[in-house]
Parts: C-alpha cells; sequence; structure tokens
C-alpha cells in the first residue's frame, strides 16, 4: 500500500484507505520518520475476513439522516467505525472524526443523524 503525502499550511498531511475486503493476517507499517517524529514501526494483526458489506453505497453522506454501515466476516471481537472529514484554507486546517466502537457481532451499526449533524 502507498500512503500519500498532502502538503498544507501547517506540515504535511498523510493518507491511505485500506480495500474493502482483505486477507487476515500480520501488517506493519514502517516510516523512516522526520524532523519531530524518530523511525517508527507499528503492527496489527487483521482478522481472516472482514468486508465493509454496504460499501459501495457509502459515496454521499447526509448529516440530517442516520447512516447504518454493515459489515461480515469472522476472528475479531470488535468494529471501529470512524469518519473523517477535513477542509483546509491557505492558513488552517479543520478536522472532524467521528469513532463508533461497536460489537462485531451486530454484523450493522446506525450511527444516529444527531451524531453526525453540524455543531
Amino acid at each position: 500500500m502507498t500512503v500519500g503525502q498532502i502538503a498544507t499550511p501547517l506540515g504535511p498531511l498523510y493518507n491511505s484507505s485500506l480495500a474493502t475486503a482483505m486477507a487476515g493476517g500480520n501488517f506493519a507499517l514502517m516510516a523512516t520518520g522526520g524532523k519531530q517524529v524518530g523511525p517508527f514501526t507499528l503492527t496489527a494483526k487483521f482478522p481472516d475476513s472482514f468486508s465493509v458489506a454496504n460499501f459501495s453505497s457509502l459515496t454521499t453522506i447526509s448529516r440530517s439522516q442516520p447512516l447504518t454501515i454493515s459489515w461480515t466476516g469472522s476472528g475479531f471481537d470488535s468494529v471501529q467505525i470512524q469518519i473523517n472529514s477535513t477542509t483546509e484554507t491557505t492558513t488552517t486546517v479543520n478536522g472532524l472524526v467521528l469513532n463508533c466502537a461497536v460489537p462485531a457481532s451486530l454484523g450493522a451499526y446506525t450511527i444516529p443523524a444527531a451524531a453526525l449533524a453540524p455543531p
């Protein structure tokens, strides 16, 4: 996987996305670091199977309606749903992150419209 770098007024922003379905196993992220952060390695074990069942329907999110995420798979106890939004001007970067940790056994979770609504 390649990690992209975006130049911002406040420094670089790095991002990447995983595939909607991938094989399980141990994965490592390694980086050489820079001026403020030295070299590091992170490891994670991914379950044998995981897939976001309704991924293709998540192209647009209405902040006035509930949002349902559904998944399939085995070998994991919980699912972390994270929605990120970033806006950038020439002088500032504003970010919003919404996190939901739910039991994997549910197979789906609906984020209420109130949690998605603008502040």
